[in-house]
């Protein structure tokens, strides 16, 4: 099994959980408080719903045109449903070359939040992911020690990396990572977690070289992916 880098952080409590997959958190045989369907099968009043959690949840340079999320048919998509009403959704790209997939966006509506439905839609994406037949689940969260952050956003950055950890993710074994903006105006420090069962089954930099690739549709000579042929010289 390829090495995660343990993880010990006191201001946000306990958040570690340097192991693969088996999430014993995500309790087995819940009742679902939401109805769960995929971008597909939504109207467009629906899908304006959505398109309003995704740009109140995520600022700017990490948003792409959210028309080209909805029309991305080979995504894997999750919407939580309440009477109808969108309150969470995910999409995750396929990293076809190794059978993986990259949660580029999870997310509850502002006003649904401390519900458990971020756990819940957790659950269902992991469902969904063995349903597709993936190996693993690859996703960012910003990193906390990165230059310039106030406490206040260390924090909430350091409580979203504990849900992760304590729902099944570790963090990869792979120093300074950074992810492109997806508007190309720069680049920013990240943290990757997999959640997988089992062991991981590839080196860290292979499934770093296959997001920037196949999930951001990085060019192999753009700079983020010929740094790694310059880290393993």
């Amino acid at each position: 099994m390829w090495p995660i880098a343990s993880i010990t952080r006191a201001r946000a409590g306990p958040c570690t959980r340097p192991v693969w997959g088996g999430a014993a958190t995500l309790t087995v045989g819940v009742q679902p408080m939401l109805r769960y369907t995929s971008f597909g099968d939504l109207d467009a009043a629906q899908l304006a719903v959505v398109e309003s959690i995704y740009h109140e949840a995520f600022p700017p340079h990490r948003r792409a045109p959210f028309a080209r999320l909805a029309a991305a048919g080979d995504a894997v998509t999750v919407v939580g449903l309440d009477d109808d009403t969108p309150v969470s959704f995910a999409k995750l790209s396929r990293l076809t070359s190794i059978d993986w997939l990259f949660l580029k966006y999870h997310a509850v509506h502002q006003d649904h939040r401390d519900r458990g439905l971020g756990t819940e839609l957790w659950r269902h994406i992991r469902d969904t992911a063995d349903a597709e037949g993936a190996k693993g689940i690859v996703l960012e969260v910003a990193d906390p020690d990165q230059d310039g952050v106030d406490t206040a956003e260390r924090l909430e950055r350091d409580r979203r990396i504990a849900f992760y950890l304590s729902r099944g993710a570790g963090r990869l074994a792979h120093g300074g990572y950074v992810a492109p903006f997806v508007d190309g105006s720069g680049s920013e420090p990240m943290w990757l977690l997999a959640a997988v069962d089992g062991g991981l089954g590839l080196v860290p930099d292979e499934l770093v070289r296959t997001v920037y690739v196949e999930g951001y549709g990085l060019d192999e000579s753009h700079p983020l992916v010929r740094s790694l042929d310059e880290d393993d010289g």
